[in-house]
């Protein structure tokens, strides 16, 4: 799993949870017993679930016991009790996010980790790590030639997405009839080649560089999707870097129907040649706690 960074792991999760979430909740019988999902219902389904993914991982860690995952486990998967199959891969993604998250946290040497491993090899999951095989993760090259959109880093996605979304919505930053679809597709790293639909900013375009520049400051978004999230990350690189400048030009359009393009420049005049009205709007969101979402808390 070299190479593997917290955001990568979140991208793969959503790319492995998503088309379970679809296909189950479209399903006839689930339907039936359940009622109607659109789509936006689906999306913000998966975003809790990725929010309880977080909170069942926390449990584990401090429990060390392994009756303490079985039971976070079937917590998180009882929802797909209408579908044997489903409920096998959201299973797999679940052990498999955590076991991942303690690589990352260097819980390898842990009995528990040791007792995940397990599991994921008994589910047919390893010894090849086939979920991070299908999901590879994402090189530099290959963002350079297609990219991807933001992914946004939070212990609770559900709070600080749809926080988000409406906080930049409420302060008309973006266009009110803005879908959440499209404000979902643009933070949770999704192929661009897949984007066809713009986020509409409505305000002065340095403003919405600002955001973008304020949210890789705080490490809410990695740069490029490529940076570790431990890596501290500079205004200077933050300039020089085109990765997120492009990903901004894919995903924001002006008013006019233009896209929010030349990010670099526009981010190089803040506080030398110009200093953009309303950033306390953005601080606001972001730092001081102004957004309906703990996004300033990780």
């Amino acid at each position: 799993m070299e190479g593997l960074t917290k955001t990568h792991m979140y991208m793969i999760a959503y790319r492995e949870i998503e088309p379970v979430v679809h296909s189950y909740f479209t399903k006839k019988e689930v339907k039936a017993e359940r009622g109607e999902f659109s789509i936006e219902a689906r999306l913000i389904f998966i975003i809790k679930y990725m929010a309880s993914l977080n909170r069942g991982y926390q449990i584990v860690i401090q429990s060390q016991k392994e009756e303490t995952v079985q039971v976070q486990l079937i917590t998180l998967i009882s929802t797909f009790e209408l579908d044997e199959d489903a409920k096998k891969k959201m299973e797999e993604v679940t052990l498999w996010y955590w076991k991942s998250r303690m690589i990352l946290d260097k819980w390898e040497a842990s009995d528990i980790y040791n007792y995940l491993f397990l599991r994921l090899t008994d589910l047919g999951v390893y010894p090849e790590d086939r979920i991070l095989k299908v999901k590879k993760v994402p090189t530099a090259q290959k963002e350079s030639k297609g990219g991807f959109s933001y992914t946004l880093l939070d212990e609770n996605p559900f709070e600080s997405l749809t926080g988000l979304y409406n906080s930049l919505k409420e302060t008309k930053c973006i266009a009110s009839d803005t879908d959440f679809q499209t404000f979902y597709d643009a933070f949770t790293g999704k192929p661009l080649w897949e984007i066809t639909k713009r986020i509409v900013w409505i305000r002065p375009k340095i403003l919405c560089v600002y955001f973008i520049f304020r949210l890789l400051h705080i490490q809410k978004i990695s740069k490029g999707n490529v940076l570790s999230i431990t890596e501290k990350v500079s205004d200077y690189k933050i300039q020089q870097d085109t990765v997120h400048w492009k990903q901004l030009k894919h995903l924001f359009e002006d008013k006019k129907g233009r896209p929010i393009d030349n990010g670099a420049k526009e981010f190089a005049k803040i506080g030398v040649e110009v200093h953009p009205e309303n950033t306390d709007i953005i601080d606001d969101m972001l730092v001081k706690g102004g957004l309906k979402g703990p996004i300033n808390k990780w």
